[in-house]
């Protein structure tokens, strides 16, 4: 059995039961704020044949203050037809079907705009209650926290998750983030590097990486990382483009040059890759193939202040030199 608390009105869409052969009765209901009980799913005898989403004929209210239960009865006895052991062994918790499991997840959609990330926090407080130590619900309520901006909090629990897996890459770069987006730039620097020691392949672990050490002017280093990017993710834009941009900023015009016409081969209203490739132009000298960039990076998005700028500026440096 388990339940939860809703903190916000929510609509009851789709119900999904799921136990194995052992189970014998699926209950799931709300109790009301008035005191009065709501069935959602009541199945006497169940059939592991019939595991799947049932969607309700129309959406089932649910108001702020609603506690939903499940409770999931098993007969592991001789006298369960479905059972698969005969005579019946002890059955632990797993994910083979002669293994057990006992699940009600309910699709629900909140009626305020901000009460999405409300619902993710709480029932990631929910299961921790009943998981203290659990990799999952740190991992999500910290992701649930960063996007909310309450920083600090994240970051504890992107740790305890941390506690429960130090060697997740996934983790390691999470933190990394968190840390990077208040400041922490040293300590951010540190959990991509281990994130990147972690799983040499995690290609998102790279890509923080390498912004983080164009940030502190570390070309070099950045660019091989960029370059690994790239290398595990060919049709990643965005790190393509960042690749470019670094090799601009060391120096290297024409390999930069490279890599922004790679990403318009495919991507031709890729705005970044227009207005960096107008910049290592102008740095080449092409004044007027930078211009041709920079507007078409001003007519891909008229807002751009930097393109807007960069096209007027160019505009002027031609008119002079003509």
């Amino acid at each position: 059995s388990d339940h939860y608390e809703l903190p916000v009105d929510v609509e009851a869409l789709a119900i999904y039961p799921h136990a194995h052969y052992l189970g014998k009765e699926v209950q799931a209901f709300a109790s009301l704020p008035d005191g009065t009980r709501k069935w959602l799913l009541w199945i006497k005898d169940w059939d592991f044949n019939w595991q799947g989403v049932y969607h309700y004929a129309r959406p089932v209210p649910l108001p702020r203050g609603s506690t939903i239960h499940m409770r999931i009865t098993y007969d592991n006895s001789g006298d369960n037809v479905r059972n698969p052991s005969q005579p019946p062994r002890r059955v632990r918790a797993g994910n083979r079907s002669t293994d057990e499991m006992g699940h009600v997840w309910i699709q629900v959609l909140p009626r305020g705009a901000e009460d999405r990330g409300v619902l993710q926090e709480t029932l990631m407080r929910r299961r921790l209650q009943k998981y203290p130590g659990d990799f999952v619900a740190h991992a999500n309520l910290g992701a649930v926290l960063e996007d909310r901006g309450r920083g600090e909090e994240a970051i504890d629990h992107y740790q305890e998750a941390l506690r429960a897996r130090p060697a997740s890459a996934a983790m390691l770069n999470n933190l990394g983030a968190v840390l990077q987006s208040m400041g922490r730039s040293d300590e951010s620097l540190r959990r991509y590097r281990q994130a990147v020691r972690a799983q040499p392949d995690y290609a998102s672990a790279r890509y923080n990486l390498g912004n983080a050490l164009v940030a502190r002017g570390a070309f070099a280093e950045a660019i091989a990382h960029f370059r690994e990017v790239v290398r595990v993710r060919p049709d990643d834009a965005a790190g393509r483009n960042n690749l470019g941009a670094a090799l601009l900023a060391a120096g290297e015009v024409e390999a930069a040059l490279g890599q922004f016409t790679r990403v318009l081969a495919t991507e031709p209203d890729n705005l970044n890759a227009h207005y960096n490739l107008g910049r290592a132009l102008a740095v080449r000298g092409d004044l007027a193939g930078a211009a041709a960039h920079f507007e078409r990076a001003v007519r891909i998005d008229p807002g751009d202040a930097l393109s807007a700028k960069s096209l007027r500026e160019t505009r002027e440096a031609l008119r002079r030199a003509n």
